[in-house]
């Protein structure tokens, strides 16, 4: 990004950058824009802005995304805002509010998830395909995400299994309830999961895209399963065998 770099709105350039310096503390680079009326008024505190540079492309558990701007963001990069579809309409922002830039539209669209659980669940088959960054879906529905993926020996058992460590959004859990969900304490939430979990909740890899290979963390009930239990005492939560 440099003065002069377009600023794009829905494919379409309607600004520049002007400005853009080192922050003092070296961690950042702020980048000031300016955004031709009449397009400013699309600019609401709700709004977010994305490097639009090149050619995005992601190999997923869903396949390949591309996505891109225009010729010009290609060749000479850019800047891209929106806002989310379904936010609510909000006043035209003030000059000179901040926002942050994200690395793609699919991260600066994604919904932040206020409340996250994370848990480590084992696997003894190949990891192979499972990246960081996975989803993690019930019947379908992405709850979560595969936040680190480890190795270890289990000395007791005898043999190799690997610890994955799982982010879980209960928020996305309790939309998914009709009529909605109450937000329950932290003890009832504690109690309504040991209950999934009593009744044989438990995750498999499963292939997202035979394109790319991708694996992702598929929960479902299996009432045959061997008993397990959540430590409650670690952080991340373990799901072990109860024997173990």
């Amino acid at each position: 990004m440099d003065v002069g770099t377009a600023l794009f709105f829905r494919h379409t350039p309607v600004g520049t950058v002007v400005a853009h310096e080192l922050d003092q503390d070296g961690k950042g680079v702020t980048v000031k824009v300016f955004v031709n009326a009449p397009h400013d008024q699309y600019v609401s505190a709700n709004t977010r802005f994305w490097d639009a540079s090149g050619i995005d492309m992601t190999l997923d558990a869903s396949g390949v995304k591309v996505d891109t701007q225009s010729i010009l963001s290609i060749m000479l990069g850019g800047i891209a805002f929106e806002s989310p579809a379904g936010t609510e309409a909000l006043p035209e922002a003030d000059p000179d509010t901040v926002f942050h830039i994200y690395s793609s539209r699919a991260a600066a669209m994604k919904q932040p998830d206020i409340e996250m659980l994370v848990f480590t669940m084992y696997f003894e088959e190949s990891l192979r395909g499972l990246t960081v960054g996975a989803p993690v879906e019930l019947n379908g529905v992405e709850i979560g995400e595969v936040k680190k993926i480890m190795t270890g020996y289990d000395i007791q058992m005898g043999r190799w299994r690997f610890p994955v460590d799982v982010s879980v959004f209960p928020g996305r859990l309790r939309a998914m309830v009709r009529g909605g969900g109450t937000v329950p304490t932290p003890a009832e939430q504690k109690v309504r999961i040991d209950n999934y979990v009593a009744n044989g909740l438990r995750g498999q890899l499963k292939t997202g895209s035979l394109l790319t290979g991708q694996m992702y963390v598929a929960l479902d009930l299996f009432p045959n399963a061997a008993p397990a239990k959540i430590d409650w005492t670690k952080t991340p939560r373990n799901s072990r065998p109860s024997q173990a």
